[in-house]
């Protein structure tokens, strides 16, 4: 009787994960801080504009001065980039993993898959600013030269539109599908039909 010993040679391969880390972009590149460490994800042309993390612990990352849009996996690697033929102003993820993005120059908010590209041009009034995604799924968007809010539905359907006050910018959901919208000089709070129930000066 013949005994074959065999032995098995087991190899690590160490990468940097930075799915947990908090990512900035500083000094023409993109970092990951994690437990009070800076780690380098990539060197850039420009500073980072716009970053939008994903479920997958990557991201969606804008440059300034660039016509795309770049996206990251968790361990900081280039999986994709597409064209977005004109600079950003806002990102927003919904539920589906479809990007939402605003074109200012372009009046209107694109949607982007991550595998097929922009997938919609959806035109809006009035320079679209910020954009934000509330837990019903709907999209909402600032837009800055009309002085309105647009409200879409997931698949890019108006909704409604509704009047605001001076020069809307930043937008944010809230738990109950309404949004918090920064104006010119003040802050102003909309429910889930676009009705103000609260507004109020704020500085410039």
């Amino acid at each position: 009787m013949k005994i074959v010993m065999t032995s098995f040679l087991v190899f690590w391969t160490c990468a940097a994960v930075h799915g947990q880390s908090v990512w900035f972009g500083s000094d023409h590149s993109l970092n990951a801080l994690n437990d009070h460490q800076t780690m380098l994800i990539s060197e850039l042309p420009e500073n980072v504009e716009l970053l939008c993390r994903t479920s997958d612990g990557g991201a969606w990352v804008h440059v300034a001065n660039e016509a795309s849009l770049r996206r990251y996996s968790s361990s900081g690697q280039l999986l994709n980039e597409v064209t977005t033929e004109i600079g950003l102003a806002g990102m927003a993820l919904d539920a589906s993993g479809v990007l939402w993005a605003t074109r200012p120059g372009l009046d209107d908010v694109i949607r982007v898959n991550e595998d097929s590209g922009i997938l919609e041009s959806i035109p809006v009034a009035g320079v679209p600013y910020g954009v934000t995604v509330d837990g019903l799924g709907s999209i909402w968007v600032s837009c800055s030269f009309s002085n309105e809010v647009v409200k879409l539905s997931s698949d890019g359907q108006l909704v409604q539109t509704t009047p605001v006050g001076f020069f809307p910018t930043g937008i944010s959901a809230t738990h109950d599908g309404g949004v918090w919208l920064a104006e010119k000089q003040g802050l102003r709070r909309l429910d889930s039909n676009g009705q103000t129930v609260w507004a109020d000066v704020a500085g410039v």
